[in-house]
């Protein structure tokens, strides 16, 4: 496989080797050697080449899978499924509406995170609650911060900064 002519492991290196093939890795798909959809080695096929125990492998791609930059497809292997990696930070931004006032305080974070190494991914979720947690769960782990904006509408349409449903995911998820 292509990957392997990539993939640089130091055993000399104080960095444990689960988080070299992890940093390699990212390193690749940010500088285009690696793609969406292109397929990684197996662990086993991983472990064989470089010489190292399947465990160390299998730690590094659930990183990888937890940040969901790789993702298993049953009986075919690990493929890459995220390539938006041009940063060192990732931060999702999750707002209720695109309101004048919102958008202000988006657009001053965007110019405040200017000239650093952020990314930033804009998220509404139309004070619906149950988007807001299907954003929330799709997303969880595949960044490094969450900026969230909290407002949601009850039963009784009034509006209302968290839910129920909203405490237990984030006492979950923390």
């Amino acid at each position: 496989m292509k990957v392997f002519n990539y993939i640089k492991i130091n055993q000399d290196s104080r960095i444990p080797k689960y988080r070299q093939i992890v940093d390699s890795i990212i390193n690749n798909i940010s500088i285009g050697n690696l793609k969406m959809d292109e397929k990684i080695p197996s662990i086993n096929m991983f472990s064989e080449e470089f010489g190292l125990s399947r465990d160390t492998v299998e730690k590094a791609y659930n990183i990888l899978k937890d940040k969901k930059i790789i993702s298993p497809v049953r009986g075919k292997g690990y493929y890459i499924t995220r390539t938006k990696l041009i940063s060192k930070i990732n931060v999702i931004f999750l707002i209720n509406k695109l309101s004048n006032y919102k958008m202000r305080i988006y657009n001053s974070f965007i110019d405040s995170t200017r000239g650093e190494d952020i990314h930033t991914t804009l998220r509404i979720y139309h004070c619906n609650e149950s988007l807001f947690l299907s954003l929330l769960e799709k997303n969880i782990g595949a960044y490094d911060y969450y900026v969230i904006m909290p407002h949601f509408n009850s039963e009784d349409a009034k509006h209302i900064s968290s839910t129920d449903k909203v405490i237990k995911s984030y006492q979950e998820n923390t």
